[in-house]
């Protein structure tokens, strides 16, 4: 009986550790899911390792912005989604340009900048910001053509 109970413990043992190895692996999930990218922009070291540790990112315009109640409302541009409250940290980085310019999201944004939020599935709670990009008015036309379809002659990405 114990013999089988070390069996059991140790089969639990390495399928945890797969799955784990599995979960891990976000590369493939991140690379199948169609993410509009921004163009020539290159992100500083602390953004690729924000991007990455992120469960997903959203492009959008901030709706509102509320330190005192850490929270971030953003109208993403997919047409098909609606705003997405998410929870904002004391200090969560602000990117422009691929350089971090504040760690204070409520003073480096305003209502209506177009942004790229990078955030942290939670279940049962809204997603954490885990970084916020600025995007310049060209990326952000280009990534809102991108989800409408590839704009004039652009194949839909």
């Amino acid at each position: 009986m114990t013999m089988r109970i070390r069996l059991l413990s140790l089969l639990a043992g390495a399928a945890l550790l797969g799955m784990s190895a599995c979960a891990s692996d976000k590369g493939a999930t991140k690379a199948e899911q169609p993410v509009a990218q921004a163009p020539e922009q290159e992100p500083s070291e602390l953004e690729q390792r924000i991007a990455e540790q992120a469960t997903g990112s959203q492009p959008g315009k901030v709706a509102s912005i509320d330190a005192d109640e850490n929270k971030l409302v953003l109208s993403p541009y997919s047409p098909a989604a609606g705003e997405a409250e998410l929870t904002l940290e004391d200090q969560t980085p602000v990117f422009r340009g691929g350089e971090q310019v504040s760690m204070n999201p409520e003073e480096a944004l305003e209502e209506g900048s177009d942004v790229n939020v990078y955030y942290q599935s939670r279940a049962g709670e809204p997603p954490l910001v885990l970084g916020i990009a600025i995007l310049e008015p060209e990326q952000a036309r280009q990534i809102q053509e991108q989800l409408r379809g590839g704009g004039a002659g652009e194949p839909k990405a």
